[in-house]
């Protein structure tokens, strides 16, 4: 009778472990599916910034970049993803680069006709390259294209403290 008892803790012991793994197999796939980036992060896709007839030839211009932003419940539309810089070369060119500083990913602003990360003093050029401080690369170019009177960017996030240019 004991060895049965002793059977059926073993069984049972089993039968509970395997419920509980596929419980945690489960939910740690829903988290990993579920942890979504702002949209145009990853698989980055075309967002209209700004209207071309609004910028200036050769005048740096900020603009925020708006998508929409998941996580495993809410799906919000229309929120600030990021920010990037314009610089209108004619009609039909526009050069772009990520307002984020490639060094801890502090904003970059525009002070004294060049770029500056005021976190850590790191200065830039206007075609993006570093001029001085912490920041291991320059700015990190995007795609741009005008279409119907729109600028729009191909928004990509990049990774930070890196010499090399990865998407991250």
């Amino acid at each position: 009778m004991a060895e049965r008892r002793t059977v059926l803790k073993v069984l049972s012991g089993c039968a509970g472990a395997a419920v509980a793994g596929v419980g945690v197999a489960a939910t740690g796939a829903f988290v990993a599916q579920s942890e979504r980036r702002p949209e145009g992060s990853g698989g980055a896709s075309w967002r209209k910034v700004a209207r071309l007839d609004a910028l200036e030839r050769g005048k740096p211009t900020k603009a925020a970049v708006i998508g929409a932003v998941e996580d495993a419940w809410v799906r919000t539309p229309d929120r600030r993803i990021g920010s990037v810089w314009l610089i209108r070369e004619d009609d039909r060119t526009v050069k772009v680069y990520s307002a984020v500083c490639p060094h801890l990913g502090c904003s970059i602003d525009r002070e004294n006709e060049r770029f500056v990360c005021k976190c850590h003093d790191s200065h830039f050029t206007d075609q993006g390259g570093v001029v001085d401080g912490p920041s291991p690369r320059g700015m990190d170019p995007l795609e741009a294209r005008v279409a119907d009177g729109w600028v729009e960017v191909k928004y990509r996030r990049f990774k930070l403290g890196t010499s090399e240019r990865v998407e991250g």
